[in-house]
């Protein structure tokens, strides 16, 4: 995927179109509309505005209902996957508008700008990105809440940086931000190439601010050893109907590659009974976790998972229905990983289109048409409810193992439903993490 790119929205047709960037970051690779999940193009106006965007992110506020909904996009950067409205700690929708407004957007944060009492705010976002997990008033150097106002307002928002803007000096400035993003720890004017304070006012003005890139984690140590554990599930609605409940199934299967040799490991596969009895608003939790698997710095692993609802079948069916959908995805997995890492060779910066073909593949092999499982020769009649609750594929590009590990993630589905009888589509919450076992520990990987 382009290293950068350009987002405009046109006032009239409201048609958003992304320009992609080439590496050195000053021409355009490609331009393209933006589409929906159903890859139409999509037109949005007044009264929603794009008030940021972000990594994999496109932020819109609703100045009539004081909605705040996030689009997150897919590997291309040109689609949407799915909508979100932001929610607060409790899970409620949240609507926030005057005197407040959002004034910068960068990854998992939100900053918004009271103009009446000149208070700046910080939303931290949990993993899914789309709910408030603590929300914090920005303070200075000696730890006092700060406010400021005109002639100063913020002009951009990025990781670590709030940049302002004086309408009277126009002076610069940037706080640099602590590591738990609300505390300036320093503020400094923007000098020239010269090392010069430089002022600059109409008829430019600043439309965005970027962060110079992070310096790269340093490599680990060749092998690490990982376990990746669904944590819990939230049951927040149920596939089968009110009279009836779910026994379901989970897949999880395992996949590490290596792109300098244009291999992957042996798919490793496991299987889970989440629970027989499945109602909604249920919180299961278990030990549904991979076993220990190694993987290099360098390395691209993917995580999918599957879940099935076998209730209408006894529990000796459901067993040899729910392996025969195991070795189904192992077969498929394997190809469709080893097909998409050769792209990576000699190309590294290609992470992101590599994940977007996995994840797109493998969707299709899921993909049900007709008859719930008739990919798997498993034939359900008309009058059960039984069927794919949810999948998904996670793609740890080389490095991101490492980073991800020990931090609890969530991702919400709404899955499938093949049967009007049976009410409306489930929805379920997955809990996972990534955990990560360090040399000396409970696991040491073997000697290279």
């Amino acid at each position: 995927m382009e290293s950068a790119y350009i987002l405009w929205h046109n006032s009239e047709s409201n048609e958003s179109q992304i320009w992609f960037m080439n590496a050195g970051g000053d021409g355009i690779t490609r331009r393209a509309t933006v589409v929906d999940e159903h890859n139409n193009n999509i037109f949005v106006g007044s009264p929603w505005s794009i008030v940021g965007v972000s990594q994999g992110e496109i932020v819109w506020h609703n100045s009539q209902s004081n909605e705040t909904q996030i689009w997150f996009m897919n590997a291309g950067g040109d689609g949407i996957t799915r909508r979100a409205t932001v929610v607060d700690e409790h899970n409620n929708n949240i609507f926030v508008g005057p005197p407040w407004s959002i004034v910068g957007v960068s990854q998992g944060e939100i900053a918004w700008h009271n103009s009446q009492s000149n208070e700046t705010q910080i939303w931290f976002m949990n993993a899914g990105g789309d709910g408030i997990t603590r929300r914090a008033t920005v303070v200075d150097e000696h730890n006092n809440n700060i406010f400021v106002g005109p002639p100063w307002s913020i002009v951009g928002v990025s990781q670590g940086e709030i940049a302002w803007h004086n309408s009277q000096s126009n002076e610069t400035q940037i706080w640099f931000m602590n590591a738990g993003g609300d505390g300036i720890t320093r503020r400094a004017t923007v000098v020239d190439e010269h090392n010069n304070n430089i002022f600059v006012g109409p008829p430019w003005s600043i439309v965005g601010v970027r962060a110079v890139p992070a310096v790269p984690v340093p490599p680990v140590a060749a092998f690490q050893p990982y376990r990746f554990n669904i944590d819990s599930v939230d049951i927040q609605n149920q596939k089968a109907d009110g009279d009836h409940s779910d026994s379901d199934w989970l897949t999880l299967l395992i996949t590490v590659a290596d792109p300098a040799v244009k291999s992957d490991t042996p798919v490793q596969s496991k299987m889970f009974h989440l629970g027989g009895e499945i109602r909604t608003g249920d919180h299961i939790t278990g030990d549904f976790s991979s076993d220990l698997f190694t993987a290099k710095d360098t390395d691209l692993v993917t995580v999918t998972y599957l879940v099935v609802n076998l209730g209408s079948s006894d529990a000796e069916a459901q067993f040899a229905q729910a392996v025969k959908i195991t070795n189904k995805i192992v077969d498929d997995v394997g190809p469709i990983v080893g097909a998409a890492i050769g792209l990576f060779v000699g190309n590294p910066g290609a992470g992101i289109e590599i994940s977007g073909q996995i994840i797109e593949a493998f969707d299709k092999v899921i993909k049900i048409a007709g008859d719930a499982f008739d990919f798997l020769g498993i034939h359900f009649g008309p009058a059960n409810c039984n069927g794919e609750v949810l999948h998904d594929t996670l793609v740890f590009e080389p490095g991101q193992l490492a980073r991800d590990a020990n931090i609890s993630q969530t991702r919400s589905y709404k899955g499938p439903q093949e049967n009007d009888r049976c009410g409306a589509p489930p929805e379920y919450r997955m809990n996972f993490s990534v955990q990560h076992f360090t040399h000396g520990g409970i696991f040491e990987p073997p000697s290279q």
